[in-house]
Formats: structure tokens, sequence, C-alpha cells
């Protein structure tokens, strides 16, 4: 299994922000599997992959953009870092609603404390997942957790 730990968040509405991400066992991943038995990365749910075992972690370029927007019912920006709104070209989004977007950036400059809070608690949720996968506490847990999808 792949997991693509770095991307973008994006929010908008009235104002757009664009920050970096890191997030381990997030629902951006990669099943790599044998065509025999094959099930597919839907038979868990992303909140399961990270008892598995056999896991690529890709960190070292930033290879998803997750939007939050004002009907998001449980995500939140948690965006940090300077990033530049040429950044969103890498996303192959309609030239029109591009324009929109670049037009409507917020420097990085106005929400700096927002984009501290955000890094701090990126990388210290980062950082505890690594050391409960590190230290085995994942093959505890397994045996009291349900897979929503089993």
């Amino acid at each position: 299994m792949c997991i693509r730990d770095s991307g973008y968040g994006m929010q908008i509405g009235e104002r757009v922000r664009v920050g970096k991400m890191r997030h381990l066992f997030n629902p951006y991943i990669s099943l790599i599997e044998k065509k025999e038995n094959c099930k597919t990365v839907w038979h868990k749910g992303h909140t399961f992959w990270k008892y598995e075992n056999k896991i690529i972690s890709i960190s070292n370029k930033p290879m998803w953009l997750t939007i939050i927007h004002e009907r998001n019912k449980s995500n939140k920006f948690r965006g940090f870092g300077d990033v530049s709104p040429s950044t969103l070209k890498d996303f192959n989004i309609k030239p029109s609603k591009l324009k929109i977007l670049v037009d409507n950036f917020e420097n990085n400059e106005l929400w700096r404390f927002t984009s501290f809070k955000n890094k701090f608690y990126l990388f210290t949720a980062y950082f505890s997942k690594k050391i409960k996968r590190s230290t085995g506490f994942y093959n505890i847990k397994i045996k009291f957790d349900k897979n929503r999808f089993d």
C-alpha cells in the first residue's frame, strides 16, 4: 500500500488560502496488489490502513489537494506555510475557476499565526502516529477496533 502523506489544503470561500499539509494515513492512498484475489482499496475504511504492515510512504513532494469549503461538516483547513498561488496550476483546474481562485488568494502574511498553529498540530499528529506505528501500538489497538467495512 502506498500513502501519499504530503499535499496541500485549500480553503475556498470569500478568500482563498492554500497551505502545505502532512497527513499520515490519509484518504489519498493507492493499493498495489496482485491481479488474482484483488480486494481493492475499498475493502477497508481509510482510517483502518494504519494497521497495515506493508506501507510505502511517499513524502518527497506534495501529491494531493484537499478542498475545504463552507459546507464541509468535519474537515477543517489545516494548511501551513507560504504557498504560491501558481501551485494551483499543477492541479488541472478549469482556467476560469483558476483565475477566480488566484484573484481571491489570501497572502500567508494575513494568517501567519493560524499557519503556525496548523503546522504544530499537523506535525504533532504526524509524528505521534509514526511513533505509535513503530512501537507496535496499532498492533494492539486493532484487536479492539472494528472496521466499518467488515
